[in-house]
């Protein structure tokens, strides 16, 4: 239970440890959405504060869903323990250069690239 626990919630965290250099591909899309969807819904978008805002708090809503998630999943039976953990380690280890993963991002919404771009 607290694999599949600490493994969850060290995804979310994973964008404030990476110093930059790096990007995990797997949890910086999921981060991003909430820029992208409020940027859909607020035009013109550019300079729009509430879609900034809408972006930074989509991270603590994505942050309590996963957590709930992984809660659900680690009351589950001892196997489906085992593969949430091993899908979320996996997650953690999705880590690519900065270089590739700002190619990535025109096709993306990864989370740095949209909070640099709006603050």
């Amino acid at each position: 239970m607290l694999v599949v626990m600490g493994a969850a919630q060290a995804g979310v965290f994973s964008l404030l440890c990476l110093d930059g250099h790096f990007r995990n591909v797997v949890w910086e899309p999921l981060f991003g959405v909430g820029f992208l969807v409020a940027g859909l819904l607020f035009q013109p978008f550019t300079g729009n504060r509430i879609v900034g805002m809408i972006g930074m708090a989509w991270p603590l809503l994505l942050l309590a869903l996963v957590g709930l998630l992984a809660w659900n999943l680690a009351a589950a039976r001892p196997r489906w323990r085992w593969v949430a953990a091993f899908v979320f380690v996996v997650s953690l280890l999705a880590i690519i250069p900065s270089a590739t993963a700002d190619r990535l991002a025109r096709f993306l919404p990864l989370f740095s690239n949209e909070l640099f771009a709006w603050y």
